[in-house]
C-alpha cells in the first residue's frame, strides 16, 4: 500500500508541475544563482536520502550487519 501512496503522490506532483511550468521556469531562472545551487543541492540531497533510506529499506539487510 505505501508504494501505491507514493506513486499517487508523485504522479500528482507531476501533474501539478506539469501544469504551472512556465511559472517554476520562471522563478527558477529568474533567481540569483546561490539560490539555484541550493535547491539543485537540496533536491539531489532528498533524492540520496529517500532513495536509500526510503520505504521498504531495512537495515538488517545490510552485508555488514553481521559482522
Amino acid at each position: 500500500m505505501a508504494d501505491w501512496i507514493v506513486f499517487l503522490g508523485a504522479t500528482v506532483l507531476l501533474w501539478v508541475y506539469d501544469g504551472n511550468k512556465e511559472r517554476f521556469k520562471n522563478v527558477f531562472t529568474g533567481s540569483a544563482p546561490a539560490a539555484r545551487l541550493a535547491v539543485v543541492g537540496a533536491l539531489g540531497l532528498l533524492a540520496l536520502v529517500f532513495g536509500m533510506y526510503g520505504i521498504g529499506f531495512e537495515a538488517e539487510q545490510f552485508i555488514y550487519s553481521s559482522f
